[in-house]
């Protein structure tokens, strides 16, 4: 249940890459498609500019990417339209804010952790089985730091609602916050804490937090909790072989561009660097999966540097 979205995209986005290849009218079931896959995984949605622009740059008219942006807006427009009729809010992606776990207060933690480090562990456990909470060395940059976390923890643990919810699952018997919460005093807190990193650590901030999400995501090599040494050598071993993966892909991109520089070259290399930057930069939490449409897609030029590969050596031979 977990990924069948993401097999069900990746599915539709190589589908709908087959038939732009094929060109002509197909471009039409293109975009079709792709609207399709956007509404199943919205990642997917980073790609269409660069088809956009590279069909721009094969053809050298605007007629064949009308042809793909069209179709692909009227199926993609079905998620805001339906928003807008319901809800009264025209929203292109999802709205976490639906109470229960992701009430204020947590979704506020998590954004201020993601400015501080790579992830919500092991803060978000500790806060939440009532330990000490140890905050990085980045946490304290002014003298209100400490005092303004030492009182979030208190009102996440005795009036958050997203974290009375999250005690409930892992501590039977804790009364969850339904009235009288303080999530707006907690968001209120998380947020002055972000932007003292803005302003007071902007090299962690901007730069060595993303730098190690890139990190993170090109070489991701274990798993969260504790599982047996079976599993975590097999588990170890995928994301290796998936890291080289990439790089191959990505050394395919590179040659297939200086051999001939076609359109799903241009396509599939936008692709991967606006999603990882965007995931790294910006949205900031990392899960595997959310990569997978784009470290596929590196499975074609891989593979045909390794043919590549496997013809030299044969011709050596």
């Amino acid at each position: 249940a977990v990924v069948y979205a993401e097999s069900l995209s990746i599915f539709l986005l190589f589908s709908a890459l087959w038939l732009l290849l094929k060109g002509g009218r197909n471009l039409i079931y293109s975009g079709i498609i792709l609207g399709l896959a956007a509404l199943t995984r919205l990642q997917t949605i980073f790609i269409i500019p660069f088809i956009a622009l590279a069909l721009v740059y094969q053809y050298k008219s605007l007629k064949q990417t009308l042809l793909f942006i069209t179709p692909f807006l009227l199926i993609f427009s079905i998620w805001p339209v339906r928003n807008y009729f319901n809800h009264n809010r025209i929203m292109f992606s999802q709205d976490l804010h639906i109470g229960k776990n992701w009430s204020e207060d947590y979704l506020s933690f998590m954004d201020y952790i993601f400015s501080v480090q790579t992830d919500h562990k092991p803060q978000f456990d500790q806060i939440v089985y009532s330990m000490p909470v140890i905050w990085p060395n980045e946490s304290y940059h002014t003298k209100e730091d400490s005092v303004l976390l030492s009182k979030a923890v208190t009102l996440c643990r005795t009036c958050g609602t997203g974290f009375s919810y999250f005690m409930t699952y892992r501590v039977p018997g804790k009364a969850i916050v339904e009235n009288n919460n303080c999530d707006a005093e907690i968001a209120s807190i998380f947020q002055k804490l972000k932007e003292h990193q803005k302003k007071y650590n902007p090299f962690n901030y901007y730069l060595k937090v993303p730098a190690y999400n890139l990190y993170k995501s090109l070489f991701k090599n274990n798993l969260y909790g504790n599982k047996s040494s079976t599993v975590m050598i097999i588990t170890s071993l995928l994301f290796v072989i998936r890291s080289i993966l990439i790089f191959i892909g990505l050394i395919g991109l590179f040659l297939l561009w200086k051999k001939n520089k076609n359109y799903i070259v241009i396509t599939m290399g936008g692709f991967f660097v606006a999603w990882y930057v965007y995931l790294c930069f910006i949205y900031r939490n990392i899960e595997i999966r959310y990569l997978l449409p784009v470290d596929v897609l590196l499975i074609i030029p891989a593979s045909w540097f390794i043919y590549q590969m496997q013809q030299k050596l044969l011709k050596s031979n």
